[in-house]
C-alpha cells in the first residue's frame, strides 16, 4: 500500500553562526528541487524567495516566528548548554527544538500518511544526495516514529554534551503521530528545566521523551552522522 509522504524542514537564519546564510540557502534549494511534496518552515523573507525560485511547488506556510521553548521558559532560571559559544547558543538551542512543533503542524495543516523531517542543510552530510533521500523516502513506513541514532538507550544522559541516542538530522513520523511527538518533548524540556535548570540539545530531549515509555520510537542504527542516517533505515534498532 503506497503512503503519501511529505518532507518538513526549516530554516532560521542565526546571527554569528559559523555557517553562513547563504551556505544553508544554496543547500536548501538543492533539498527543494527533490520532487517530493515538502512544507518549508521559513521566515516570510526566505519563503517568498524560494517560492518565487520554485515556482509554487512546496509549501511555506506562515510562521509567527516564535520558538515553543521560550514560552516554557518564561519564568524558569535557566543556564545553556554549549560545546562551541559561536554555535550553541540558547537561539541555536529553540531552533533545533522546533522540529517536533513543525512536525506537529505540517500534520494538522496538510494531509500526508507520513513526514519526515531534514534538516534544511542535510546535503552537507558526507554520502547524503539527493538521489539517496528521493530512494529513503519511497521506502517509509507508518507503522512508527523511526529516528536513526548512534548510541543505545541509556538512563545516564549528561546534559553538558549532546546524547547521540538520536542524530537530530532526520526523523520519520507518521503524520497521526506528531501531535504526541511534540507534547512528550514539551514535557520531557519542562521536566529537565524544572529539575536541571538547563537547557540541552534537542536529541537530549528526545532521549529523554523517549524514556517515559509513551512514544512507539524505533532507533536504528546510524553508526554516525552520514549517509547511514538514510541507508539504514530497514536495518536493525538497537
Amino acid at each position: 500500500m503506497s503512503r503519501a509522504v511529505r518532507i518538513v524542514t526549516g530554516y532560521f537564519p542565526l546571527p554569528g553562526h559559523p555557517r553562513p546564510r547563504e551556505t544553508y540557502l544554496d543547500l536548501g534549494r538543492r533539498l527543494m528541487r527533490i520532487p517530493v511534496p515538502k512544507v518549508v518552515w521559513t521566515t516570510a523573507e526566505i519563503g517568498a524567495e524560494l517560492a518565487r525560485e520554485q515556482a509554487g511547488a512546496d509549501a511555506f506556510p506562515r510562521w509567527d516566528g516564535r520558538f515553543w521553548i521560550h514560552d516554557a521558559l518564561e519564568g524558569c532560571p535557566h543556564s545553556v548548554a554549549s560545546q562551541n559559544p559561536a554555535k550553541d547558543t540558547l537561539g541555536y538551542h529553540a531552533i533545533q527544538h522546533q522540529k517536533t512543533q513543525w512536525l506537529d503542524r505540517t500534520s494538522r495543516e496538510f494531509e500526508s500518511d507520513v513526514l519526515v523531517w531534514l534538516d534544511f542543510g542535510i546535503l552537507h552530510v558526507p554520502g547524503v544526495t539527493e538521489d539517496l533521500i528521493l530512494d529513503f523516502v519511497g521506502k517509509l513506513r507508518d507503522d512508527a516514529i523511526a529516528i536513526p541514532g548512534c548510541w543505545p538507550r541509556s538512563d545516564r544522559i549528561l546534559l553538558d554534551h549532546p546524547n547521540w541516542r538520536f542524530c537530530g538530522a532526520v526523523v520519520v513520523c507518521p503524520a497521526r503521530l506528531a501531535p504526541l511527538l511534540h507534547s512528550v518533548c514539551v514535557d520531557a524540556f519542562r521536566g529537565i528545566v524544572a529539575f536541571h535548570q538547563k537547557v540541552s540539545w534537542e536529541v537530549n530531549t528526545w532521549a529523554v521523551a523517549e524514556q517515559s515509555g509513551r512514544l512507539p520510537i524505533r532507533q536504528y542504527h546510524a553508526t554516525t552522522h552520514d549517509q547511514r542516517m538514510l541507508t539504514a533505515y530497514d536495518g536493525p534498532s538497537s
